[in-house]
């Protein structure tokens, strides 16, 4: 992943936190893996659809690759837990 890619896709939830801004809002801090690697990931504007109890589970998102302090970071955009009907690879 590079810096401005938009990304979709499944990956496994490494963990999650739910962390308070400071606006007041709730987020989402991740990390997420898959065969390539781990990045970690943020969800600013947190829909609660995936929670710290999913950890270990695969999920969808749709975002884009920011930087962050010098390292690269997920701006999730959209994350939802795996349905049966989703084809991914495990691998």
């Amino acid at each position: 992943m590079e810096k401005g890619d938009e990304v979709e896709g499944f990956y496994i939830l490494r963990t999650a936190v739910l962390r308070t801004a400071s606006n007041g809002k709730t987020y989402l801090a991740a990390s997420l893996s898959d065969a390539s690697g781990k990045i970690d990931a943020k969800m600013w504007d947190y829909n609660g659809k995936v929670a710290p109890a999913d950890e270990g589970k695969i999920v969808k998102i749709r975002g884009e690759v920011t930087e962050f302090k010098g390292s690269l970071q997920l701006n999730i955009r959209r994350i939802r837990l795996a349905a049966e009907k989703d084809s991914y690879p495990l691998e």
